[in-house]
């Protein structure tokens, strides 16, 4: 235990230390990469409310076309935190600036998040096929950490407990092959992934739009 705590407190040190080098040198991807790792840290630390702090101030310092990986981490850690209504603003923001540039990982991870939002909800099945929209980015499920882990962890977890083996996979499956239809990194090639809704009560979420990418409309059913 003591080993790792010094690891750790090395780590955070290295991380602040790249902050302010990213800073003097506007080397902003450092601060985006370095942010997200940094928050998942302190999450597997029993740090949550710092992680997610850090983030935020990150999120007000980036503009919103340099910041879209640092949000898909966010959007998890809101989620875990319980802040549905930031959540899915920083899902939408995810998933509609992740599209427009071919940020891929992102766009899953910020799926993902949306999944369990979803499985939480009840609605299942649209859990399902968003989940295998971002597996088929993202495969594998141990190498997660911080909030990716928990958010991976939850969501499978109500997956694998309301639904049949038979119904999750081959709903996966459907998720997994719909993303897999556009071919890799034309995400954002036809307008983009498609978000509205993702606030107010009775906010639906679409699985896929007929691009194959994820959807969510509002209760009256209108696009933006």
């Amino acid at each position: 235990p003591y080993t790792t705590l010094f690891r750790s407190a090395l780590a955070l040190t290295s991380y602040q230390e790249g902050f302010l080098l990213s800073r003097t040198t506007d080397f902003w991807i450092g601060l985006v990469n370095g942010g997200s790792n940094m928050a998942e840290l302190l999450l597997a630390m029993g740090e949550p409310e710092r992680a997610l702090r850090q983030l935020e101030d990150l999120r007000d310092e980036l503009p919103a076309g340099r910041r879209t990986p640092l949000m898909s981490t966010l959007a998890g850690h809101l989620l875990v935190a319980g802040n549905i209504e930031e959540m899915r603003r920083a899902a939408r923001e995810t998933i509609d600036q992740g599209s427009a540039i071919g940020l891929a990982s992102a766009v899953a991870w910020g799926t993902e998040s949306v999944a369990l939002l979803a499985a939480t909800n009840g609605d299942l099945e649209t859990a399902a096929r968003l989940a295998g929209y971002a597996r088929s980015v993202h495969p594998s499920l141990g190498t997660r950490a911080g909030s990716l882990k928990v958010v991976a962890e939850r969501l499978y977890e109500k997956l694998e407990g309301g639904l049949s083996a038979e119904i999750r996979d081959l709903l996966l499956g459907e998720g997994g092959r719909r993303r897999q239809q556009r071919g890799e990194g034309q995400e954002g090639a036809e307008g983009g992934t498609h978000v509205s809704g993702l606030r107010g009560e009775g906010a639906g979420v679409q699985p896929l739009n007929g691009a194959g990418e994820p959807r969510f409309t509002s209760p009256a059913g209108r696009e933006p």
